[in-house]
């Protein structure tokens, strides 16, 4: 190698297109830096727009955006890297310079990657979020035999890096958003929805999302009798809720010979079950008293404060006389 082609090798000048692309993955890609393979990718990009190359000059600019995308770990440079691998058959897969993938599926990846974040991003918006999770899922369907190329260098808080994963992941919250959304008109319907989600999330290996999921359903498949009404609801914690009561071993014997629901009567007899009508009759009746009682001794509290502070205006009134006689003096 003579000299002009060490300095080239070195500075990058001089290099055509081509040189300068495989420079990228010299000085970049294969030595782990890849924010300078990110720039060396532009300015092979520039190279061969220059030269009127378009796909390579598409190939170098997704890879410019990927490389940025792997380094910023920002949702949104993902929109740059989708819009040149619309125009080329191939890619370079992450880390190599040689084994390929097809550009088309890397584009699916990305696109699912986007969709779970907003769906992620949207969770207190249940309508949203399952149609989200739902298309998220579509994706991931659509490439679920092959391995996933982002999530290793840039991986996600449940750490799966499996198509098949990410894909039951997403069904199962679409699932529990389906059921999240009808629970209040039909809390039979909902647990069907949610045990569901709870399948899909055991498919998913995530055994923390199964649970919680269970644990949900067995709550709205609970059916008490209300304590005050006496009409049987079904769905603990949305329309049932145990409320502190005291009771005697008289008093839960005087509810069982009556034929009556001996469930309404909470562990050691300390609560009772009450229906969200009753509860929050009690609750909304009892803030009123409350805030009527709050504004009686506002009142009260005022007029004592309105009197001090005409006192202490008046003591500051005479200290002030005081003190100017003393200096007069």
């Amino acid at each position: 190698m003579g000299f002009l082609d060490k300095v080239k090798g070195v500075t990058g000048i001089g290099l055509n297109p081509d040189e300068t692309y495989h420079r990228a993955f010299e000085k970049g890609v294969l030595l782990g830096d890849y924010e300078a393979a990110g720039d060396l990718f532009g300015k092979a990009a520039a190279k061969y727009e220059e030269a009127g190359q378009s796909d390579q000059a598409h190939r170098a600019r997704a890879n410019q955006f990927l490389y940025s995308f792997v380094v910023s770990k920002a949702i949104g440079d993902i929109s740059e890297v989708m819009r040149h691998l619309d125009s080329i058959g191939e890619i370079e897969e992450l880390g190599s310079e040689t084994a390929r993938m097809p550009a088309a599926e890397l584009k699916t990846e990305l696109q699912a990657r986007q969709l779970e974040n907003a769906a992620f991003v949207s969770a207190a918006k249940p309508e949203q979020a399952q149609q989200l999770h739902s298309d998220a899922a579509a994706k991931f369907q659509q490439i679920i035999n092959a391995p996933l190329k982002t999530y290793k260098y840039i991986p996600t808080r449940d750490q799966r890096e499996a198509a098949e994963e990410r894909y039951f992941l997403h069904n199962g919250y679409a699932f529990y958003y389906q059921g999240l959304m009808i629970q209040d008109r039909d809390p039979v319907a909902a647990a069907e929805k949610i045990s569901q989600s709870a399948l899909a999330f055991k498919r998913a290996k995530d055994d923390d999302l199964r649970n919680r999921m269970d644990g949900h359903v067995n709550s709205l498949r609970v059916k008490r009798v209300c304590w005050f009404c006496h009409r049987e609801m079904q769905g603990f914690g949305l329309n049932i809720e145990y409320y502190p009561a005291r009771t005697t071993e008289y008093g839960r014997g005087v509810v069982s010979k009556l034929g009556q629901d001996t469930a309404c009567i909470g562990e050691g007899g300390q609560s009772v079950s009450v229906c969200l009508s009753c509860a929050s009759m009690m609750q909304n009746q009892a803030d009123a008293f409350a805030q009527r009682h709050v504004a009686a001794l506002r009142a009260e509290i005022e007029v004592e404060i309105s009197e001090l502070v005409s006192a202490m205006n008046a003591l500051a009134k005479r200290v002030d006389r005081v003190e100017n006689l003393a200096h007069r003096h």
